[in-house]
């Protein structure tokens, strides 16, 4: 029974919770209320991850790694396996009877959680502040994972607030104050008013003071070339020089590849350099179809799990040896513990095939006090 009550009051939801859904129109003003986004460094209560994800290598040890961290795990789940049955969380009887591994009844086909699943934030009236999901179009046909911060709610204490944009998750960030957001993955359910309908729904809808709105990304998802760490500073990936020296030996069509992301990740950095910190994270790796990038990472307060990527083929293309994956890494290291972060290590070489990492196959549920401070 323990097995089946962990799953049913996942999230810590108490009996006779009310929740609540609404649909509202941009722009439409509310009195004595005030809602801002929910810092993506903000405490966490709960990581969220897919079943889907166990059937990768990359499962168990990311599972392991945030239960031993001190931080509870959700598993969304088509089917909650009975109590005693043979299933891959079998080793984990215990900590699913703690509480500390939580089953989530929840109908979804993709393992990519952090593009469906809302934008968290907090709304303050009359002195109570709330947390709420700001729900958003996740395909423009339906799809199952479009009633995926409704379900979320089943469980959540949050309310759902829907609004009329259509995007992914993975290409939306906040400090808690400014969003950042890139142009390719983004679409609006309006006729006209391009990008700036956008900026505006973010400001009134989610509660962005200012929006980072970059037209020209180097990748579709805005959490593969940034992160935000605090709310002053951001990083920012980079391919470093001793690549970039090096592309006169590749083929013409993935040296441009390299030197055009090159330029859009310096671009990014430079428009928001003039208010932020911005930390440079070099990112050494790419195919003709992945980015693999060091940035793509989550944040558990003062843990950083870092997905790490098999040595690529195109680096012995260039004359490097293996030992390069241990000086980048090590440096990558000292710039984060430079920021009071404490890194963990995942390793995300098959998950990553499918075009994302360690962020995007996560959601975290934040706690109901916020702050805007790392």
């Amino acid at each position: 029974m323990k097995w089946m009550f962990a799953a049913v009051v996942a999230l810590g939801v108490s009996v006779g919770l009310s929740l609540s859904w609404s649909v509202r129109g941009m722009m439409e003003p509310t009195e004595n209320l005030v809602r801002r986004p929910i810092a993506e460094f903000s405490p966490v209560s709960l990581l969220i991850l897919s079943e889907f994800l166990l059937d990768y290598p990359e499962g168990l040890p990311l599972i392991k790694k945030a239960l031993t961290l001190g931080h509870d795990v959700g598993i969304l789940m088509n089917q909650i396996p009975e109590e005693g049955s043979d299933h891959k969380l079998k080793d984990f009887a215990a900590e699913i009877e703690k509480g500390r591994l939580q089953l989530i009844p929840f109908a979804h086909e993709s393992i990519w959680v952090r593009d469906y699943l809302g934008i968290q934030s907090s709304r303050s009236m009359m002195g109570h502040s709330v947390n709420e999901i700001i729900d958003f179009r996740y395909k423009e046909d339906f799809h199952v994972e479009d009633l995926g911060s409704h379900q979320l709610a089943l469980t959540c204490p949050q309310s759902v607030i829907q609004i009329p944009l259509s995007l992914d998750g993975g290409n939306f960030l906040s400090n808690g104050q400014d969003c950042f957001m890139g142009a390719d993955s983004t679409s609006l359910i309006v006729d006209e008013g391009g990008y700036q309908v956008l900026i505006q729904a973010l400001k009134s809808e989610v509660g962005c003071e200012t929006v980072y709105y970059f037209q020209d990304p180097p990748h579709e998802h805005v959490d593969m070339y940034l992160k935000v760490v605090s709310k002053d500073v951001v990083l920012v990936a980079e391919i470093p020089d001793l690549i970039l020296e090096k592309t006169s030996s590749l083929d013409p069509v993935t040296a441009e590849r390299i030197l055009h992301l090159a330029h859009k990740m310096d671009a990014v950095a430079e428009q928001l350099e003039h208010k932020f910190q911005v930390v440079r994270i070099v990112t050494p790796l790419f195919t003709s179809e992945v980015l693999s990038s060091y940035i793509n990472s989550v944040l558990l307060q003062d843990d950083i799990l870092m997905p790490r990527y098999q040595f690529p083929d195109h680096l012995d293309q260039l004359g490097f040896t293996r030992g390069l994956m241990t000086e980048i890494e090590a440096g990558v290291e000292v710039r984060l513990e430079e920021l009071g972060l404490k890194v963990h290590w995942i390793d995300a070489s098959e998950v990553i095939k499918g075009g994302g990492a360690l962020h995007c196959i996560t959601y975290q549920i934040h706690r109901a006090e916020q702050s805007v401070a790392h």
